[in-house]
C-alpha cells in the first residue's frame, strides 16, 4: 500500500479512537503536547490525501468507508 495512504487510514482509525476518547471518558486530560502532536498527525494526513486523492486505491478506500456496515 502506498505510504500515503497508510498514513491517512491509520491517522484517521487513530483521531477516531481519540474522538471517542475525548467524548466518552471525561477523566482524561489532554496535554498541549498531546494535542499539538495530534493535530501535526492530522496536517501530515491531509498532506498525504492531497497526494494520493486521485489515485484507484484512494477512490477504493472513500467507497468502503461509505459501505462498511456500522454498529447500531
Amino acid at each position: 500500500m502506498d505510504r500515503h495512504l497508510l498514513n491517512v487510514t491509520a491517522t484517521f482509525v487513530d483521531m477516531l479512537q481519540h474522538r471517542q476518547t475525548a467524548d466518552y471518558d471525561g477523566a482524561k486530560a489532554w496535554s498541549r503536547i498531546e494535542v499539538l502532536e495530534r493535530l501535526a498527525a492530522v496536517k501530515e494526513a491531509f498532506a498525504s490525501w492531497s497526494a494520493v486523492r486521485g489515485d484507484s486505491a484512494a477512490q477504493n478506500f472513500l467507497v468502503t468507508l461509505l459501505l462498511k456496515e456500522r454498529k447500531p
